[in-house]
């Protein structure tokens, strides 16, 4: 059966992290509680497989130069069959972007890309949509996920609404006020949000069109809290993202909260008692992230300590990670959902098309919350919108995407479309940028190198994958 893809909202470019202050009020009168127990779940289990079976051969590692001050010892990958597609992207980046495709290992240069075809027809006349793999040093050494880490969160929410409804009905939704308490108190007084036009409120929906908007820090810490730590690991191995884990929460000015602790959380319905979730601190022990080089750069500036410099690589051992594996079926698995060869989020229509639109809808169109800083256009979210808009006019992209950037790495995970041939292509992709090897200075290269990169990518993707044999 072909499946449909529907235009959604305006494309835009969501980006990497804006922080929010957290908003507390007074705590509401009394009321009559409900408790609520998560299900149990499978434990977390297991470390990156590198390699799954894919539609095509993985491209050739070319050149992999080290960087002599980060990684003396990095093993190189083992050479696989060329794949002509690979080979002819990389082509497609020289000489402008030689420097990072002839030394791929120091910018832990990695990409996934899958192909989206309509194929042949079936009996009832519909095209078969036809995947097409590439990769390109899948998980070769380790690469921090940043802010594109935040989808994940935003289905784990939407997986936990759906547990509650199970257990106490449909008076909860996305926009069922929602009350966090502080520690381990059973007293609730973070309430406020007044960047919610519908009622001034926190609500599970806000906050995930906050983080897929914008990247909002503080809304993914606010959805970790709601879920809770292990139980955002369960529903991770239930969907079969068994090389996702989060270690931290996302930095926030003047967040004093507890890293793993999740508070005591209310929902509070119009009607009926309140929906009570009790804080609940993550017991879970991750299995640790086994890839070449979790060391990165040469030194760091300490935030621990003032941001005193420390002359030693950062070890990423403690940070979040994701596999780009994890990363590019998460994407297939919004956009394509229904099909049996991406994974099934167990989530409703009505869901995926709440989480698709605010992956794609741009910032300044938005309606609820408002920004008017044209510096949050949607150019500035989607990585590879300007180089895919040299292609094609921007009435036939559709662009669905979680973008971040952090520590020098920056990683773009997007499904982008040709509306009106209907080929597209989703495409998981990271680059790390830090000439000086000193972490935490903010002298990333993301304007110089990454960011125009990403875009020429976007734009050498866009050409072969939409203008080939185009009709």
């Amino acid at each position: 059966m072909r499946r449909e893809f529907r235009p959604a909202a305006l494309l835009l470019i969501l980006g990497v992290a804006a922080s929010c202050a957290k908003e507390q009020s007074p705590a509401d009168p009394a009321a009559g509680v409900e408790p609520h127990a998560p299900a149990s779940a499978p434990a977390p289990t297991g470390a990156p497989d590198p390699a799954s079976p894919t539609d095509a051969a993985q491209g050739p590692d070319t050149a992999q130069g080290p960087d002599a001050a980060e990684a003396p010892d990095a093993a190189e990958a083992p050479k696989e069959v060329p794949d002509p597609f690979v080979e002819g992207l990389l082509a497609d980046l020289r000489p402008k972007w030689s420097a990072v495709v002839d030394d791929p290992a120091r910018f832990r240069f990695q990409f996934i890309v899958t192909e989206l075809r309509p194929g042949p027809r079936d009996e009832e006349g519909q095209a078969q949509l036809e995947f097409i793999e590439h990769r390109y040093r899948e998980d070769a050494e380790y690469v921090y996920p940043a802010s594109a880490i935040k989808t994940f969160a935003s289905v784990a929410a939407l997986r936990e609404l759906d547990a509650l409804r199970a257990t106490h009905g449909k008076r909860l939704a996305l926009d069922t006020p929602l009350a966090l308490c502080r520690g381990k108190s059973t007293r609730c007084v973070k309430t406020k949000d007044e960047s919610n036009l519908d009622g001034g409120l926190i609500t599970l929906g806000h906050e995930i069109r906050k983080m897929q908007l914008v990247s909002n820090n503080t809304a993914f810490n606010r959805l970790m809290q709601f879920v809770g730590f292990d139980r955002f690991h369960e529903h991770m191995r239930a969907m079969g993202f068994d090389h996702t884990f989060v270690r931290h929460p996302l930095w926030v000015v003047g967040d004093d909260e507890e890293p793993l602790l999740a508070p005591r959380v209310e929902m509070r319905p119009a009607k009926g008692k309140r929906v009570v979730v009790e804080a609940r601190e993550s017991r879970a022990e991750l299995p640790p992230t086994e890839l070449p080089r979790m060391e990165v750069g040469q030194a760091y500036l300490d935030e621990a300590q003032g941001k005193a410099r420390v002359d030693a690589p950062m070890d990423f051992g403690p940070k979040n990670f994701v596999s780009l594996r994890d990363f590019h079926r998460l994407t297939l698995g919004i956009v394509l959902a229904g099909d049996p060869r991406v994974p099934d989020l167990g989530l409703g229509k009505r869901e995926l098309a709440f989480l698709r639109k605010a992956m794609t809808e741009d910032p300044l169109a938005s309606k609820n919350p408002v920004y008017e800083d044209e510096h949050k256009s949607a150019l500035r979210y989607k990585t590879m919108l300007e180089g895919v808009m040299r292609v094609r006019s921007p009435a036939r992209i559709e662009y669905v995407n979680k973008a971040g950037r952090a520590f020098g790495f920056h990683l773009e995970n997007a499904y982008i479309r040709d509306r009106k041939s209907g080929r597209a292509f989703v495409v998981t992709v990271v680059l790390y940028v830090n000439d000086n090897g000193v972490l935490n200075d903010d002298l990333y290269q993301y304007d110089a190198v990454s960011r125009p990169m990403l875009d020429d990518m976007g734009e050498a993707l866009a050409r072969r994958v939409f203008d080939e044999a185009s009709p």
